[in-house]
């Protein structure tokens, strides 16, 4: 798409974003079903679903950052891409599903994945009952994913029929959770929050032991210890802020900081939802957490690449997982 283009219509989109509620405001569950496609949250998000499609790699990078910024975009896109599912009311309407795709692809899976893949998983559903090659479609999304939201995309695709159904009968529109029991029979509930329960420890699992590895300029001898290498580069910081699983924690090393104790700081930066903190410390102080954004950890972070990088570096630098908050899990909600 031309330069020109693009700025013209995501101007719009970001003036339209601001004279609206994009939050959905249901009172009860069927609420959900209702006016899908009407609402200001679906008009809003459907165009921003069909500019990313137009656009090319660094236009896209722009929204994906434009909705980082945005906890109320992040914490309603799943909804959306529930809801559109429904619209897809013959093999035509294959553009739906790519609209659902793209959503997917700004949330990124920064916030709430078990809700995303949820919704997902009733895309694929009713799109493979409407005869759309889900799997071709799939994978051309995938080939343009990276991080977290390619193993959700993924994890959808190669979801098992049981599971697919269990997830369907709890959040897919009644006409389609009808489909599902016409087909599989009635899933239990229990046996599905059983198997929830258990696909997600296995997907956290998952993260955690591919997560920092698998990017691009870092080598180590595991998770916890690693370092940057000669490739090493601004994509490479960019990844490893944005991938870090929630409750986990990266330390780097900032050797000019001024410590009033041994030499330099060291850095630690979490994620919570869409939302960065970062603190520093070294024998005998710490600072308080502050809250801290992807761009201004990035810039930090390049700043100090060379004092993490290589095996001759001061420190390597670690990745460990912090005691998560109690709080009531949504398969409880069920008991």
């Amino acid at each position: 798409m031309k330069q020109s283009d693009f700025d013209k219509q995501f101007s719009e989109i970001q003036s339209a974003l601001k004279a609206v509620n994009i939050s959905y405001d249901f009172k009860n569950n069927s609420d959900f079903w209702e006016s899908i496609g009407t609402l200001p949250p679906d008009k809003s998000f459907t165009k921003l679903a069909e500019l990313y499609l137009e656009s090319d790699g660094s236009q896209r990078q722009v929204l994906y950052k434009f909705c980082g910024q945005k906890p109320a975009i992040l914490e309603n896109l799943w909804r959306f891409i529930r809801r559109i599912g429904t619209l897809i009311q013959s093999k035509d309407d294959k553009g739906w599903l790519e609209v659902g795709l793209a959503s997917a692809l700004l949330d990124g899976g920064r916030a709430d994945s078990r809700d995303l893949i949820a919704s997902l998983a009733v895309l694929r559903f009713i799109a493979e009952r409407r005869e759309i090659d889900i799997y071709s479609v799939l994978d051309t999304f995938i080939q343009s994913a990276a991080g977290n939201i390619k193993n959700i995309l993924e994890d959808v695709r190669d979801c098992p029929e049981t599971n697919l159904h269990l997830t369907v009968q709890a959040f897919a529109h009644p006409e389609w959770v009808a489909e599902s029991v016409r087909i599989f029979g009635v899933c239990d509930m229990q046996t599905f929050v059983t198997a929830m329960r258990e696909q997600t420890e296995k997907e956290s699992q998952a993260r955690k032991e591919r997560y920092p590895l698998n990017i691009m300029g870092i080598t180590g001898k595991s998770h916890n210890q690693f370092v940057f290498n000669k490739n090493a580069n601004e994509q490479t910081i960019k990844q490893l802020v944005e991938q870090i699983p929630p409750q986990m924690t990266v330390t780097f090393y900032d050797k000019r900081y001024p410590s009033p104790s041994d030499p330099g700081a060291y850095v630690t930066f979490k994620r919570n939802g869409a939302q960065y903190a970062m603190n520093r410390g070294n024998h005998g102080w710490s600072s308080r957490w502050e809250v801290t954004s992807i761009e201004r950890l990035v810039r930090y972070f390049l700043q100090c690449l060379e004092y993490n990088m290589g095996m001759e570096s001061f420190e390597e630098m670690s990745y460990f997982q912090t005691p998560p908050p109690r709080q009531k899990k949504w398969w409880e909600f069920w008991k």
